[in-house]
């Protein structure tokens, strides 16, 4: 399976629980996905997404609320700047 395709469905399998606006979950996976396949990221893109879904796989019995990790994962470096030393702080503020 590519990337792409398992970021897809693992970005609908969460979104589908909270949301029935179809260009709402599609508009944000696709601003997610540019965002994170920006030239200028070299560790924080979309492969670093699915490291990290792949680990968290190995504690899910352990964690009382996955979906929200998952959300975290999914948001905490959607805004990047190499030359800043505040990105999460950032992506914790970005509004769209």
């Amino acid at each position: 399976m590519s990337i792409l395709k398992f970021l897809e469905q693992n970005w609908n399998e969460l979104v589908n629980t909270y949301s029935t606006n179809p260009k709402l979950k599609s508009d944000t996976f696709i601003n997610i996905v540019n965002s994170y396949s920006s030239l200028n990221r070299y560790y924080h893109n979309l492969t670093h997404l699915v490291s990290m879904f792949m680990e968290i796989k190995k504690y899910k019995r352990e964690l009382d609320d996955l979906d929200s990790i998952r959300f975290a994962i999914w948001f905490h470096d959607i805004i990047y700047n190499p030359k800043e030393k505040n990105n999460e702080e950032n992506s914790a503020d970005k509004r769209e």
